[in-house]
């Protein structure tokens, strides 16, 4: 938590479980929320020049629509669902440049 006080962004690669992120992007997902945790001044380096530039954290809670499955005539003999609903995700977006949301969401400053 001192790393986001201090305006440093934090890296985080792991997800909910119940969603593959191979396929999570196929579910058409339902952005919840967006809230911007971070913001820092990077350096890059090309051959010719050095410029500073800003780097944006966002986390998004992503709700994702449920997936039809498809099921042997013994599972649904026995009951089971033939829909599968995924668990919302977290996910962290990194980004250059700051999100353009337009009117239906805000950006919420953590």
């Amino acid at each position: 938590m001192d790393a986001i006080d201090q305006g440093e962004a934090i890296k985080i690669t792991a997800i909910k479980q119940g969603v593959d992120p191979t396929t999570s992007s196929e579910l058409s997902p339902k952005v919840i929320s967006v809230a911007q945790v971070a913001a820092r001044t990077v350096s890059e380096k090309t051959t010719t020049k050095t410029t500073q530039t800003t780097l944006y954290q966002y986390t998004r809670l992503v709700e994702h629509k449920e997936i039809r499955q498809n099921l042997s005539a013994t599972d649904i003999i026995n009951g089971k669902s033939r829909t599968l609903v995924p668990a919302p995700t977290i996910e962290i977006v990194l980004s250059k440049q700051s999100l353009d949301l337009g009117d239906e969401y805000t950006v919420q400053r953590v």
